[in-house]
């Protein structure tokens, strides 16, 4: 009898442990579809921005993603972040008449910076938020500049005065009288 119920224990114990694997296997398959859902909304998303920024043309949106993806490639950036933060910033750099030329030496040499200095995906999505802040108030601030974008690339705020022929102190006092603008010149020079 005891043989009977040890067994009959070891044989439940089975079935337990076959369906709780077989649970966590569904929950994962799951989980992974939901992130692939993700991951094609944020994709979706940036091809229409990419959309806006080009008038619908297609060909330069197709254009956009496949250099994206080689970008992707290159630096080993998620090509779903990499093609969100492009499009953000390409839309906000759009806005003010940046050349397509120059939002993409912008964003690469941004990008490169970020890759070289190992930061995270949050942190690097803080770093373009910070450009498109930037670009959308048209000036550079403190704000955005040393606590947005120096708290996560080490030096921006130094490169940024070295890239105007300021010192720092300088930089420092025409930013407080909203002096220095976040044009395509400046950006450039930052970029480069």
């Amino acid at each position: 009898d005891s043989r009977k119920a040890m067994s009959l224990m070891q044989r439940l114990r089975g079935e337990v442990l076959s369906l709780a694997t077989a649970y966590f296997g569904l929950y994962n398959a799951i989980r992974q579809v939901g992130e692939v859902i993700r991951a094609f909304q944020k994709l979706e998303a940036a091809q229409n921005r990419l959309g806006a920024v080009f008038k619908q043309n297609m060909e330069a949106v197709r254009s956009e993603m496949e250099w994206l993806q080689r970008q992707s490639a290159r630096l080993v950036i998620e090509f779903g972040v990499l093609s969100d933060e492009y499009s953000k910033f390409a839309v906000a750099a759009q806005a003010a008449n940046f050349e397509s030329a120059n939002v993409r030496k912008i964003f690469l040499a941004v990008a490169e910076a970020a890759r070289v200095n190992k930061l995270s995906m949050d942190q690097m999505s803080g770093v373009f938020l910070a450009l498109q802040q930037m670009i959308s108030k048209g000036k550079v601030t403190s704000e955005e500049l040393r606590r947005q974008l120096g708290d996560r690339l080490p030096g921006a705020f130094n490169i940024m005065a070295e890239a105007l022929g300021l010192t720092t102190a300088q930089l420092d006092e025409m930013m407080k009288k909203g002096e220095i603008l976040a044009d395509e010149t400046n950006l450039l020079k930052f970029a480069e």
